[in-house]
């Protein structure tokens, strides 16, 4: 059967694979191609640690029963309280830090390795085609009904009747896309740096460290100005120490954007803080510096038959761990919409636009909550001032609530249906 959508996904990250695999799974009936285009070689597998809550664990589970592919992994799963929130702990005291807040419910950490090749296994070789070496470098379009033509850096050429840039931060599909407008087109500096750590907990004999190992969930170490995240993953302690600089975030940061820097470097900036939290980052055995980019508030994630996702559309900063969180419920939006009884070539455009109604305003909501507990955890937010620190924990808790509702992708994709119902779609 000839299909009647032929869909092109720029990237072959989390958000790009989860919307193919979400495809392969809803349309079975031949009447859409998938085609996702990837940079590399291969589909990368490395990267930090992802954070997914019960909100965004629904949808993968309810579309790709996923469940036993973590189990097998030995992941623990974010449901039936199975695993434990954050605790908010005081920690700029040399003379020893405590703990002011605890979430009882809290995300799943998959390794980026994990939930790659889980999301590989869910393609439909019937539906989808995996293309590596295929760098992006612009796309063209006659007019905007038109079917989009992707032009690739090796000279060759494609064409979809619909083009999805879940290419990244640095995405070509959003650059073209803004072209005329760098302020969208090209992300810019947060402010904020992110030293990425790890400590071997196997080939670290110290009691302190083990210690530590065994604390369930993740620990994040507030203090004035700066705070460290802190979670077991297999058999490491995976460690991020944060500083909020001068620098001028208006624009890039001078490249490289991510450095090899000295351990000392980053436990030197916490010297003074409590004595366990010290221990940790003397602990490691590499750091980078990695300084955070972000997309500026865009004002639209669609044009004419090409639509953005992911961090291609909304790159935040990960104070809430919600990056990959908010591409899985792109990608669930968008694979609804186009796989509703109603959705045609020739209607299209009007169903994208949907897309963008639903998921620009509350895309953008995360990222400006995100980065507020991003200055929140170093105490830097006005309004915290003099404020006790359990008020301060228990307003943290409240702002991450909306995660733990089972039905909170469904509620979003019933407001996206209702629209498709008042244009008689």
């Amino acid at each position: 059967m000839q299909p009647f959508l032929k869909v092109a996904i720029c990237g072959g990250g989390i958000g790009g694979l989860t919307l193919a695999s979400f495809l392969s799974k809803k349309l079975t009936n031949g009447s859409i191609a998938v085609d996702v285009y990837e940079t590399n070689s291969d589909i990368r597998t490395i990267g930090a640690g992802i954070a997914i809550w019960k909100r965004y664990w629904d949808v993968l589970q309810d579309l790709l029963n996923i469940e036993n592919d973590c189990l097998e992994r030995g992941i623990s799963l974010p449901k039936d309280n199975g695993v434990r929130g954050p605790t908010l702990r005081k920690s700029d005291l040399s003379s020893g830090g405590h703990d002011f807040y605890s979430l009882t419910q809290g995300p799943m950490i998959i390794s980026r390795v994990a939930l790659l090749d889980i999301l590989q296994t869910k393609l439909d070789s019937a539906i989808c085609t995996i293309h590596t070496s295929k760098r992006l470098v612009c796309y063209t379009s006659t007019e905007p009904q038109d079917p989009v033509t992707l032009h690739f850096a090796d000279g060759t050429t494609a064409t979809a009747d619909l083009l999805v840039g879940a290419d990244g931060i640095h995405s070509r599909v959003r650059m073209t896309m803004f072209a005329d407008f760098p302020i969208y087109a090209q992300p810019r500096f947060s402010g904020q740096l992110a030293y990425r750590m790890q400590a071997d907990i196997k080939k670290n004999t110290s009691e302190r460290l083990l210690r530590l190992s065994q604390s369930p969930g993740m620990t994040i170490w507030c203090g004035k100005g700066r705070h460290v995240t802190s979670n077991t993953l297999g058999d490491a302690i995976h460690i991020t120490a944060y500083d909020n600089v001068s620098a001028d975030n208006d624009g890039p940061l001078p490249d490289p954007w991510v450095l090899d820097v000295p351990v000392q470097e980053v436990s030197d900036n916490f010297r003074d803080w409590e004595p366990d939290l010290v221990s940790l980052l003397r602990s490691a055995h590499t750091a980078s510096r990695w300084a955070i980019h972000v997309v500026n508030a865009l004002p639209r994630f669609v044009s004419g038959k090409v639509a953005l996702l992911g961090d291609a559309a909304h790159a935040m900063t990960p104070h809430q761990g919600l990056g990959a969180g908010q591409g899985i419920e792109d990608a669930y939006i968008l694979c609804l919409l186009l796989a509703h009884r109603a959705t045609t070539a020739s209607n299209l455009m009007d169903v994208l636009e949907i897309y963008d109604r639903i998921r620009l305003p509350q895309a953008q909501r995360v990222a400006a909550q995100s980065l507020s507990n991003g200055l929140a955890y170093g105490f830097l937010l006005d309004r915290f001032e003099g404020m006790p620190l359990e008020t301060i924990g228990q307003e943290l808790g409240e702002s991450v609530q909306w995660l733990m509702s089972a039905q909170g992708c469904q509620e979003e994709w019933a407001k996206a249906e209702a629209m498709m119902d008042e244009l008689n779609l």
